[in-house]
């Protein structure tokens, strides 16, 4: 088994997250998602999820 590097997510409660391998994590522009669109839905497990953004430019996904 390779060794891959492992990355920390730090969430808002400041609770760190170890164990993601750096090459299992995917980086994707807001514009690619989104293109000139204020909103954006996302199915998963069968719900549907709504990314939009704010008047301040702020990323919000809500159910």
């Amino acid at each position: 088994m390779i060794n891959q590097p492992r990355i920390a997510l730090q969430g808002r409660e400041g609770d760190l997250h170890f164990g993601i391998s750096a090459s299992s994590v995917r980086q994707i522009s807001s514009l690619l998602l989104l293109g000139k669109a204020k909103c954006l839905h996302i199915e998963h497990d069968g719900l549907v999820y709504q990314l939009r953004i704010t008047k301040l430019g702020k990323l919000v996904l809500t159910k």
